[in-house]
């Protein structure tokens, strides 16, 4: 009876795992629907969407900001991911940048630079499918940190009128808690 009882043990314990793991993997799966999953990518499987912010005078070697943060991310680590969204099928990448343009041109040049390689941290945010969705998501992680300049805020708004994710600047000024006339400045510095 001893045995009997032990094998019955080991097969409760055995579905009570099985059902621990199916509980966890519906849990990453509802993660992963919602945006919250974390990854370990190559940096080179990252591309920029058509949506890029960052002007590239911001992401050379010669701007200060960028070596510190270099300097940084090479010591330290990387504290804060990167967020990405799927690719359209056919794209040169896996993903595309959400947010972190810096963060990702940072650690693109320490991949190339340590022997092994470095990856990169990045959140997959599946919800960041839609224009307006994707392009709010970039203005908020800047404009909270303020980071961009007053050139790159207001390219990255004559793009969203071109693109016609905002049909009028009283629309964009509504959707980013700007006044209108602060648009219109960013627009005109961009010329």
């Amino acid at each position: 009876q001893g045995l009997v009882a032990r094998l019955q043990q080991a097969r409760e314990e055995t579905a009570a795992a099985q059902e621990k793991f199916e509980r966890e993997r519906a849990e990453r799966e509802r993660e992963r629907a919602e945006g919250l999953l974390l990854l370990r990518l190559d940096p080179e499987s990252i591309g920029l969407t058509e949506y890029a912010n960052r002007h590239e005078l911001s992401l050379m070697a010669t701007d200060e900001k960028l070596e510190s943060l270099k300097a940084s991310i090479k010591t330290n680590g990387q504290d804060t991911p990167v967020r990405v969204r799927p690719a359209a099928p056919g794209s040169a990448t896996a993903y595309e940048l959400v947010e972190g343009h810096r963060r990702l041109a940072v650690i693109r040049a320490l991949n190339r630079e340590i022997p092994g390689g470095l990856q990169i941290l990045a959140r997959l945010d599946a919800k960041a499918v839609e224009a307006k969705d994707l392009v709010l998501k970039m203005y908020r992680e800047n404009a909270d940190r303020e980071d961009l300049s007053a050139y790159e805020t207001g390219t990255m708004f004559a793009q969203w009128l071109r693109a016609k994710i905002c049909k009028t600047q009283r629309e964009l000024a509504g959707l980013v808690g700007l006044k209108e006339n602060t648009v219109s400045q960013y627009l005109t510095i961009a010329g």
